[in-house]
């Protein structure tokens, strides 16, 4: 039978023990360190910053990449996003990660089949669609919303820009529905997070970097 290398990252490291313990009698799976596995197991609470670093790191040392598992009860959409771009390969719900199911996830990470939850693959999807978008955005719009981001309001907006409220609302509403985002705070942090906002540089002035249609 051909083995699995696999190692194991653990915010709570008798946790992590534990569950070593049991993957490596599992037929199929051994467990390693970082730098001999094939697949990369972390299990935490919550995915947070410290978590998608090792994920980060694992990537980077591997010339072609390394296959990631997360067994959390939380992660957001762009902790997702991020960790797809790193390898993910599955998510399992804490809760629920028995090792048979865990063992089923590692086995399948030699066809790269992820094995990811319908409603997980959604919001991926969702998260893609609105970044290929965002490319779209004007250099009027981008300027909107960095101007949103400095804290002013519609009135003040269209005041910096010479333009009436009317046009600044317009501007901001095309942006919301063409990016299926919930309301203008949540398109500035979107086109934040996408670099089409920039964060303010230490002259105050904040910059922004749009493709011009």
């Amino acid at each position: 039978m051909e083995h699995t290398p696999v190692c194991i990252k653990a915010a709570d490291p008798v946790a992590g023990s534990g569950l070593a313990a049991i993957l490596a009698r599992r037929p199929g799976l051994t467990v390693t360190d970082v730098a001999s596995c094939d697949v990369l197991i972390l299990l935490a609470d919550t995915v947070d910053d410290a978590l998608l670093e090792v994920m980060r790191d694992a990537y980077r040392s591997r010339a072609g990449g390394i296959s990631c598992v997360i067994i959390a009860y939380e992660i957001t959409e762009p902790q997702l996003s991020t960790a797809a771009d790193l390898g993910l390969i599955g998510l399992l719900q804490r809760a629920s990660a028995a090792p048979e199911r865990v063992s089923d996830v590692v086995g399948l990470s030699r066809s790269l089949r992820p094995v990811l939850p319908a409603s997980v693959l959604e919001a991926l999807h969702d998260e893609f669609r609105r970044t290929q978008r965002v490319g779209a955005m004007s250099e009027r719009e981008a300027e909107v919303l960095s101007l949103y981001a400095d804290g002013l309001t519609a009135a003040d907006v269209g005041r910096r820009l010479d333009l009436s409220v009317r046009t600044i609302r317009k501007i901001e509403q095309e942006v919301v529905t063409r990016l299926n985002l919930r309301n203008r705070t949540h398109a500035v942090a979107f086109a934040m997070r996408a670099g089409v906002v920039t964060q303010r540089p230490a002259t105050g002035r904040r910059t922004s970097r749009a493709a011009i249609r």
